[in-house]
C-alpha cells in the first residue's frame, strides 16, 4: 500500500482509529466503520486488496508519509492503542526492551527475574520482580 491509496480509502481520526472512506470491493467493509479487526496477538489488522497490514504501520504511514524504518513500538504496551503519540519507530532491541514481562517468569509460587543470562533473584510478587528487572535495565542500559 502507498500513502495515496491510504489517504483515498481510509481516514485517520487522530486518536487511534482508521475508518474506511470507500468499500473497495469488500462486502463487509462499511464506509465510516473502523477498519480491520483485532488479531490473536492483540494488534488491529487491516486487509486491503487481499493483503494484511498492521494498523499501527498504516497510522505511521498516514501521519509521516512513509512506513517506519524499523519496528513500531507501542509506548504504553497496548497493542491496539494506535494513537500516533503512542507509536515510535525503533530498532528491534529497543522494541523488545519495552515488552511488559520479558525477563520475569513464574517459578512455582514465586517470580523469577533475569536480565539476559544474569539471574536477579526470586520474588514473592510479580511487581517486586518487575521492579528488580527495571532497575537492572536502568543500571545496565541507562
Amino acid at each position: 500500500m502507498n500513502r495515496s491509496d491510504l489517504l483515498e480509502f481510509f481516514n485517520y481520526d487522530g486518536r487511534d482509529i482508521l475508518n474506511r472512506r470507500h468499500r473497495h470491493g469488500l462486502r463487509h467493509s462499511e464506509v465510516g466503520k473502523t477498519a480491520g479487526r483485532i488479531d490473536a496477538k492483540g494488534y488491529r489488522v487491516v486487509t486491503f486488496r487481499q493483503k494484511k497490514y498492521k494498523a499501527h504501520r498504516l497510522v505511521w504511514l498516514y501521519v509521516n508519509g512513509h512506513f517506519p524504518f524499523g519496528e513500531i513500538d507501542h509506548i504504553n504496551r497496548n497493542r491496539s492503542d494506535n494513537r500516533i503519540e503512542n507509536l515510535r519507530d525503533v530498532n528491534r532491541f529497543t522494541n523488545m526492551r519495552n515488552l511488559s514481562n520479558v525477563g520475569v517468569t513464574k517459578d512455582g509460587n514465586r517470580w523469577k527475574a533475569r536480565l539476559g543470562q544474569k539471574y536477579l533473584g526470586n520474588f514473592i510478587t510479580y511487581e517486586s520482580a518487575m521492579i528488580a528487572r527495571k532497575t537492572a535495565e536502568i543500571e545496565h542500559w541507562g
